[in-house]
This record gives C-alpha cells, structure tokens and sequence, in this order.
C-alpha cells in the first residue's frame, strides 16, 4: 500500500472508483503555512524552497507571485482536469456528509453514527493572517479552482465587484490573459499599497476594485472594439471609487474617441481634482479642449 498523498501520477485511474478531497485554497494555503512553521520549511518543496516565510501574509504573496495558480495545478494531479475529471471530488469543509455520501455510491458497509462522531485529527495549529489584497491575489490565482469547486461564495464581494464571471465568459478566448492582466495589476500596486497601510492610510477596496474593472473596461474598448459595453464597465469602476484619477482618465479618451467631448473634459477635470499635477492629465486635457474630431484614440498604459 502506497503510503502519503498518493495522486493519479501514483495510483492512476486503474481502481473500480476514484476520489479525492479538496479545500476551501486559502484555508488549504493557511493551513500549509501553520503546517511549516510548526514542524519546519522543507526545501525540496517548490513553495518551501522559494517562499518560506514567518509571516503567512509574505508567505501567501510569495507564492502567488512565484507560482501563480499552484495549487490549481496540485488539485488537477488528484481530481484530473475538467475535461478528465475523476469520479468523486469531495470537500474538507464538509468531509463526513460527502465521505459517507461516497461509501454509500460505492455500496460499502459501514456505520454512519460512527463516523459523525469521529474527531479530526491532525490538524494544524491556528493559521495566520494576512492582508486583503494578498487574499484577492489568491483569489485571482487560483480563480479555475474556485469556481470549479463551488467556493465562490468566500469571495462573492470581490468577485461581483470587478465582475470576473461575467468577462471571462464574454471574452473567454482570452480569459488568461485577462487573469494575468488582473494579477500583475495587483502584483504592481501591492508594496506601495502596504507602505500607505504602514503610514495609516490604506487604500480601500473599492479602489483595488476600480483598477482592475478599470482595465477590463480598457481591454473592451481598445481590443475587442466594444465601445458601449466598456462603458457600463468604466461606469461600475466608478462607481466604487469616483475619485479614481487613472479610470477617469481613460473613460475621457474613451469619450473622446467617440466625439463626446463635453463630457471627456469633465472627466479629465475631475482626475485632476484628484491628482492636480499630473502632466498626462493635463495635456490630454489640453488636446481635449482644441479636438474637433472623433477617431482619434489617445490611451494611458494599463495600470
């Protein structure tokens, strides 16, 4: 008998039935790091030898930046790909109610009773804590397992707000390039970020939210050419941060694009309200003021 966590590579798919468990993936990241710190990093692990960390928050970072998605491919070498997927995938969080389920499929003979009053055992000491915009990188990295495995519900806030469901299925042909688009977008802000949170002014979700909406709203304006669907996307961004200079800046060249330039100078005003200096601002402002026609497409870089 194979003894350890024995995945299709070890046991395959030879068996009468085959099923694994998986886990809520910032419990399961938690719980690795509780895990280490307890009994030690072991560097002949991937994460171990490149993201070892005291704090579970440097920890959770280094591992989504490092290997993004790390541990979608770990449930795939026990639960197999979507389109191969194994017979039964249970979860954690309610591993009596599907393990019996199984044994009951499987027409196994068993006590019921006894194994709802089983203890859990081997459980990791308390895990850590970490910043929210570490979690939503997480949750952005390992999005193919949270929506596979039905734990959307941890992160419903977040994922209504910037509306992923909705424009991975619209542009699904790049769907990873949008997630990596979105990733790196809070990869880059993250260290300023958390040198405001050290100094007493953090940056507030609604605004981590509005970047990345923000840049889905960019890509459906300037790549797909989907011009009124990028504007209910700039208008939601807005919506959880108005004062947003970046977005207003790009929602304006958006309007401009299309000849309205009324309302691309008042957006460009309001950027500046925010953010008086800006010289990218002000000389769009100024090109603004003296554009007479539409089709001219003026963009700031993705951010």
């Amino acid at each position: 008998m194979y003894r350890g966590h024995g995945n299709l590579l070890v046991h395959g798919r030879k068996n009468r039935a085959v099923a694994c468990f998986v886990r809520e993936p910032y419990a399961w990241y938690r719980s690795y790091w509780a895990h280490r710190t307890h009994l030690g990093w072991r560097p002949k692990y991937l994460i171990d030898r490149h993201c070892s960390n005291g704090d579970f928050g440097g920890f959770l970072a280094g591992c989504v930046r490092t290997f993004p998605g790390f541990l979608t491919t770990l449930f795939e070498e026990y639960a197999g790909s979507r389109t191969h997927a194994i017979e039964f995938v249970g979860r954690q969080e309610s591993l009596a109610d599907d393990l019996i389920r199984l044994l009951h499929s499987s027409g196994e003979s068993f006590s019921e009773a006894h194994m709802r009053r089983t203890q859990r055992i081997n459980e990791s000491p308390p895990g850590g804590t970490c910043p929210e915009d570490v979690r939503e990188m997480m949750c952005i990295a390992e999005l193919s397992s949270i929506l596979r495995f039905g734990y959307t519900s941890h992160y419903s806030r977040f994922l209504g707000a910037i509306r992923i469901e909705e424009i991975l299925k619209r542009y699904s042909q790049d769907a990873t390039f949008l997630l990596r688009l979105i990733l790196g977008t809070q990869a880059a802000h993250l260290e300023c970020d958390q040198r405001r949170l050290a100094i007493g002014k953090p940056v507030q979700p609604a605004t981590r939210w509005t970047r990345l909406l923000g840049n889905f709203a960019f890509y459906a304006a300037w790549v797909r050419g989907e011009t009124d669907y990028a504007q209910g996307l700039f208008e939601d961004a807005l919506g959880n941060d108005p004062t947003h200079p970046r977005t207003l800046h790009n929602y304006a060249m958006l309007h401009r694009y299309l000849g309205n330039l009324r309302i691309a100078q008042r957006l460009l005003r309001r950027a500046l309200q925010c953010r008086p200096n800006h010289l990218l601002t002000l000389r769009s402002l100024a090109r603004t003021k003296g554009h007479r026609k539409s089709g001219e497409i003026v963009t700031d870089r993705v951010t």
